[in-house]
């Protein structure tokens, strides 16, 4: 269990890092590892009436050969799809 936007998972054998960056400031998730699986999960509650639209925060998987920081993502906050 966790209480972070952004979770790297890194291998020593490669460059590449892999990030996972959820939008909402304060997120609550979890995360696995094994040889052939990376499971990363954020957990959130949304209240949406019966005939509303509301427009979620983003979620975005980055692969990168440097390791990111949160505030080098403030940018994708404010993204919507």
């Amino acid at each position: 269990s966790y209480k972070s936007q952004l979770i790297t998972f890194r291998n020593k054998s490669r460059s590449e890092m892999l990030h996972f960056f959820n939008g909402i400031e304060t997120t609550h998730g979890e995360r696995y590892t094994d040889n052939a699986v990376i499971l990363n999960t954020f957990h959130e509650t949304h209240k949406v009436k019966n005939g509303q639209t509301k427009v979620l925060p983003p979620k975005f998987i980055i692969f990168s050969d440097i390791e990111l920081k949160e505030e080098n993502l403030a940018d994708l906050q404010n993204v919507r799809f």
